[in-house]
């Protein structure tokens, strides 16, 4: 059953990161795109590789000693990602309040 479980999240969280890439890809200002595109490759990494390792444990590809060793590396590096997406957006809404407030 948790296998099941596994397969389904990996596939769900795949299809949300390509779908959220999409999106921002095509939907979004080109000013904010990188901010964005950040967010979305930190949650990619948290996320979608969190749940593969996941599952590779599961379905026996990884060992239990490996699967914790990987985790907080891949936690750290999605969270670097997300807080450097999240400082880009700042600058980026900075500098634009900064224009509206001179004119």
């Amino acid at each position: 059953m948790v296998e099941i479980i596994s397969i389904v999240s990996t596939i769900i969280s795949i299809i949300a990161v390509v779908y959220l890439v999409y999106i921002i890809t095509t939907q979004t200002a080109k000013g904010l795109r990188t901010g964005f595109l950040l967010l979305a490759v930190g949650i990619l990494i948290s996320v979608v590789a969190h749940s593969l390792a996941e599952l590779l444990e599961r379905l026996g590809f990884l060992s239990s000693d490996l699967l914790i060793q990987i985790m907080p590396i891949l936690v750290l590096t999605g969270s670097l990602v997300i807080l450097a997406g999240a400082y880009t957006l700042y600058i980026t809404f900075k500098k634009v309040s900064g224009e509206y407030k001179k004119e």
